[in-house]
């Protein structure tokens, strides 16, 4: 319900927004983005059978503002809602045969666009930034049974301590970026297809959690970072246009 909210209210603002910006270049869109993700971490890709990493998939969706400085130059910011995170195949040594490390953010972007001739039929665009990811979500499918506290033996993170699995987890900065190219369908309007990605910059475990006064994770353990990669199709609107 608070997604929910939270989404309605970006929307209204952004309508809101519209007359004040209309003859200085503002762009606005919808986006959804089916896309491959993964969670990156050197000890978990090392453990071999025990731990054996599995083609996971996700979707993002939302919307974006952007100002438009020139033709070919512009900024742009907005919000995604991102389901995300890593599967994974055991071998029974860690007391699981599949898990699932389910993962839900808000994503804040802030980005430069820069594109080609925006009157052609087809244009070349592509944006490149840093975006801040909240983490909204966090749960752990064991053998197709959902759990939101660490299950005992699970030897995943840690196998001998109890927690909340969102509590292991923080928010994070990513690199983003973008590479498509949009088709215009009139001076005002235009639809979008890219290629998409970010990529942790920071560390997206919460490696001070503590059960007791015991660490729950190892003091070794390398930093964990997201990635994501997928086709992002869009619809944008573009206000004061020619």
């Amino acid at each position: 319900m608070k997604m929910r909210t939270l989404f309605a209210f970006v929307v209204l603002a952004t309508m809101v927004a519209m007359p004040a910006f209309a003859q200085k270049g503002l762009e606005v869109g919808v986006r959804i983005i089916p896309q491959s993700v993964w969670i990156i971490n050197d000890d978990d890709s090392a453990r071999g059978d025990g731990l054996d990493f599995t083609r996971t998939w996700g979707v993002a969706y939302g919307v974006q503002a952007g100002y438009n400085f020139l033709d070919f130059l512009g900024v742009q910011t907005g919000v995604l809602f991102s389901g995300q995170g890593q599967k994974y195949v055991g071998d029974g040594s860690a007391n699981f045969e599949t898990l699932q490390a389910k993962l839900n953010y808000l994503k804040i972007p802030l980005l430069l666009k820069v594109n080609s001739n925006p009157d052609a039929g087809a244009s070349f665009v592509a944006t490149f930034g840093v975006q801040y990811e909240l983490l909204t979500g966090a749960k752990y499918v064991v053998d197709d049974v959902e759990y939101d506290t660490n299950p005992q033996g699970l030897n995943y993170i840690n196998p001998t301590s109890q927690f909340n699995i969102e509590e292991a987890y923080a928010n994070n900065l990513s690199a983003v970026f973008s590479l498509g190219a949009r088709f215009r369908v009139s001076d005002s309007f235009n639809l979008g297809l890219s290629f998409r990605g970010d990529y942790s910059l920071t560390d997206i475990e919460n490696k001070s959690l503590t059960n007791g006064n015991i660490s729950v994770f190892n003091a070794d353990r390398p930093t964990t970072a997201n990635l994501t990669g997928g086709i992002m199709i869009e619809a944008n609107y573009v206000l004061g246009s020619r």
